[in-house]
């Protein structure tokens, strides 16, 4: 039994040029505007090199987000109540085990920049293979969403590390 340490990811996609900057937990953002047409805009992390003993089995992965919102219309204290925030542990093809969704409805809080949240998340339902977490394209991704009718916000991630134990 082990565990692989939190690790962060080598790829970002998906926010355009400053992806790169959820690689390093330094501070340094990558930012998307999310457009109210109730579709996620997602960033996707790959390249963990997790390192795990063969005929090993996978019994858990914790997937960490730091990360806020900014909505100018509300003077920087977060999208309407319609807005999503999702982590999905993620093969490069799909989805693994249940996602994590936090709405933001009926004004529930949602970080801004002077309150940044570090969301964990253990995935939960079916666990990914040892042939899978070791793959290069395992990873995560974090999705964003307006709902049509509401604000465009800014979605904001400083980092996404992955934990993985094993047995």
């Amino acid at each position: 039994s082990g565990c692989s340490g939190a690790t962060l990811p080598g790829t970002a996609t998906g926010f355009g040029a400053d992806s790169g900057n959820a690689l390093l937990a330094d501070g340094t953002f990558a930012s998307q505007t999310v457009a109210a047409d109730n579709s996620f805009d997602y960033l996707t992390v790959s390249n963990f090199g997790f390192t795990i003993p063969a005929g090993s089995t996978i019994i858990s992965v914790k997937i960490e987000v730091r990360w806020y919102a900014a909505d100018a219309q509300f003077g920087g204290t977060g999208p309407d109540d319609g807005a999503r925030f999702q982590i999905q542990a993620w093969n490069g093809a799909s989805q693994e085990g249940n996602a994590f969704t936090l709405d933001r409805s009926g004004a529930a809080s949602w970080p801004t920049a002077s309150t940044i949240f570090t969301t964990s998340y253990d995935l939960t339902g079916a666990m990914p293979t040892l042939a899978e977490v070791t793959a290069a394209t395992f990873g995560a991704r974090i999705g964003f969403r307006a709902d049509v009718g509401d604000d465009n916000y800014v979605a904001n991630v400083d980092f996404v590390r992955i934990t993985v134990c094993w047995r």
